[in-house]
Order: structure tokens, then sequence, then C-alpha cells
């Protein structure tokens, strides 16, 4: 019976053990959080980061600091990625010096569209077009869950993968939303414009 109870205890050791390496070696796809991304949008990322790197290998990764302390954006992400093992993709965020940006090893020069994600119109871009509305977190979250998704699904596509944890068609409802609200704004202007011209 003592020898039972010595196997098992040591097979609880052993499996606990493995528990913690394991966990002591997780990637954290958010290398940077600058206090301002809330839990859950922290966990989407790495439910998203996780499963594309399951099935592809490659990391997908985010950094939203504080501040650049000085660096420019070029500068900053160079220093992230020197770590990083190829492939990888980093989107970074800086609010308070309203700079986005995205870098990835040269792998992935082709797996997903870079200057559409980026682009400043809502109907293409899918991070500063939000982040141009009233500044608060809400606006940094929302751009940063909707950019990377749009990240890591073009990543998973290019590879003929489908996400089962992708957003999908709430990143869509999420980005319509933000083009109706430009496009209503942009209406009402022009038809002020017009209405005082014709009253003139």
């Amino acid at each position: 019976m003592n020898k039972l109870f010595i196997f098992k205890r040591g097979g609880h050791l052993l499996i606990a053990l493995f528990l913690l390496v394991t966990c002591a070696n997780a990637t954290s796809y958010v290398v940077e959080n600058g206090g301002l991304l809330n839990d859950k949008v922290i966990e989407k990322v790495q439910t998203m980061g996780d499963e594309l790197f399951q099935r592809t290998g490659i990391s997908a990764f985010v950094s939203v600091p504080k501040s650049l302390d000085g660096k420019s954006i070029a500068e900053y992400e160079l220093q992230k990625v020197s770590t990083f093992k190829p492939p990888y993709v980093l989107l970074t965020i800086a609010p308070a010096e309203k700079k986005v940006d995205i870098i990835h090893s040269k792998e992935l020069e082709k797996a997903f569209d870079k200057d559409a994600i980026l682009s400043p119109f809502p109907w293409t871009g899918t991070i500063i077009p939000i982040l141009t509305g009233k500044k608060n977190n809400d606006n940094v979250n929302a751009a940063v869950i909707n950019g990377y998704a749009d990240i890591v699904e073009q990543i998973a596509s290019s590879k003929n993968i489908e996400l089962q944890s992708a957003i999908g068609s709430s990143n869509k409802n999420t980005i319509n939303l933000v083009k109706v609200i430009v496009y209503g704004f942009l209406f009402i202007l022009f038809a002020g414009i017009i209405w005082r011209k014709v009253k003139k």
C-alpha cells in the first residue's frame, strides 16, 4: 500500500510539474498592455493567437504601450521583434503618440494586406477609422480586437484555414457600424452646405 501511495503521489507530482512548465512556457500574444486593454480583449487575442500558432506555426502579437518613450514606432517595433522567432507579425497601437503600424517577418509578405488594414478609410481600414472617433479606452480596445482579428483571419485564409475562434461576422458588423456613422456624418455635412447655398 505504501509503495502504491508513493507511486500515485509521484505521478501527481509529475503531472503538476508538467502543467507548471507548460504554463511557464505559454506564449502571451499581448506583449505590452499599458493598462489600456480590458481582460476580455486580452483573452480573445490570446485565444485567436493560440489557434493561429497551433494550426500554422505563425505567431501574431499585439502591443499597446502607454508611451513610446521618445522612440519612433519603427524603433519600438524593431526592439520588440528582436526576440521573436519567425514567422511572426506584430500589431502596435500607440494611442498617446497616435501611431499605428504592423511589422512582420519576410515569410508573411503576402499573407495579409497591411495597407488595407491600416487604411484611414472606413470601407477598408479596420483600425484607424475606429481610433479617430472619440478618444477613450473603448476605442482602443475595439481597434485592437478588430485589427488583430483582421490580421489573423487573413493569414489563416492565406493558408486555406478557417479559425474557429475568428470574430467573423461580428467584426464586420462593427466595421459596418463605423461606415454608417462616417457616411451619415458626411451626408449631413454636405446636405447642410447645399442647403445654405440654396437658401442664399
